[in-house]
């Protein structure tokens, strides 16, 4: 069972503005659950007050006037939470497994495609939108569009034009992106990151417990009618497990304890 952070707007702003790392926020809410402070409603204790900068939670000795109407996530939220959720970290375990490589092309491209699914489902979810701009400022340049819109790029880019059986064969030109509408969420990501500079990217694998290096390159002329393949932008085995930690990474700030 996935047990989800309880938040609202104010304490979701201080959560991104302060706490990075998933084992930082687990930190912060057992603490919470010692009994030191609750938050929003005696139900459920989780951040505690840092420098008077969350004003919604308080010492437990105080009594709370009223309950909250936007604490985050509510019961239909959970419900799609829990789900999504749980379809995306069997897909995780399986994709970033070291056997994974040895299934065939086309078994590997639906378990992405899948999860890539699953991934742009929940970036509908409020408090992932703003874990989202918080990257914006405080990672690396292009995280957060790595962690958004190259994503949905991709899932968009397989959903759409669902002709392929394989990641390498996936491609797309300016005729076949406008073929019935112009300026489309697909056209707008080729067009701002044509002949950008590559990004270079590597990062520690505990499941595997070894260190992936990979390159997202942009190299590409679109607006010329030239045929852009997604194994040109990012490769196959590497790039799904690169994009499978960016998305467990982002989803993972939410999640309290697992099991």
């Amino acid at each position: 069972m996935v047990r989800f952070f309880i938040l609202n707007p104010t304490l979701l702003k201080w959560f991104v503005d302060n706490v990075i790392s998933r084992d930082k926020a687990v930190e912060i809410a057992q603490i919470a659950m010692r009994g030191q402070y609750k938050c929003m409603t005696p139900k459920f204790p989780r951040v505690p007050l840092v420098n008077g900068a969350v004003r919604q939670c308080e010492p437990m000795n105080s009594a709370s006037k009223s309950e909250p109407q936007s604490i985050r996530p509510n019961k239909a939220e959970i419900a799609f939470l829990e789900l999504a959720y749980n379809r995306f970290y069997d897909l995780y375990e399986e994709i970033v497994s070291q056997n994974f490589v040895d299934k065939k092309p086309a078994q590997r491209f639906l378990k992405i495609k899948n999860a890539l699914e699953v991934y742009s489902e929940l970036l509908g979810y409020q408090p992932l939108k703003w874990i989202i701009e918080h990257l914006k400022t405080a990672r690396p340049p292009m995280e957060a569009e790595l962690s958004s819109e190259l994503i949905k790029f991709i899932r968009n880019v397989i959903i759409h034009y669902p002709f392929f059986d394989e990641w390498d064969q996936v491609w797309i030109n300016k005729e076949l992106v406008s073929w019935n509408k112009e300026n489309t969420t697909i056209e707008k990501f080729l067009i701002k990151n044509q002949q950008k500079k590559e990004v270079k990217y590597r990062f520690y694998d505990y499941k595997n417990k070894e260190m992936t290096y990979l390159k997202i390159d942009f190299d590409y002329d679109y607006s010329s009618g030239n045929k852009v393949f997604l194994k040109n932008i990012i490769s196959e085995i590497p790039g799904n497990r690169f994009l499978m930690y960016l998305m467990k990474r982002t989803l993972d700030s939410q999640v309290e304890t697992i099991g």
